[in-house]
């Protein structure tokens, strides 16, 4: 173990937090890893800057997704046109 008695001083004498850096605390689902675009975005923003799949994830836990005027408006045209609709997404690490 590394002698750090500055770093002890610091945290014993001023204030100081921990920051968590993935997750939903960044914006991200649950247990994926944050990254430097992330993090500068979040601390840029001061606030939690949720990600694209996490908003997805949010909307259709509280069924907001399925109230999209966006969303029905395609359903809609596909009903009405009789075709298809296809709804990708990424998959990566």
């Amino acid at each position: 173990m590394a002698n750090t008695p500055y770093l002890d001083y610091l945290l014993k004498n001023f204030p100081n937090t921990t920051l968590k850096a993935s997750g939903e605390e960044v914006g991200l689902p649950q247990g994926q890893m944050g990254n430097s675009e992330v993090g500068h975005l979040n601390l840029g923003a001061g606030r939690v800057v949720y990600q694209s799949l996490t908003q997805i994830n949010k909307a259709i836990r509280d069924k907001s997704f399925f109230t999209n005027k966006k969303f029905l408006q395609a359903i809609e045209h596909v009903k009405k046109n009789n075709s298809k609709m296809h709804l990708l997404g990424l998959i990566s690490d």
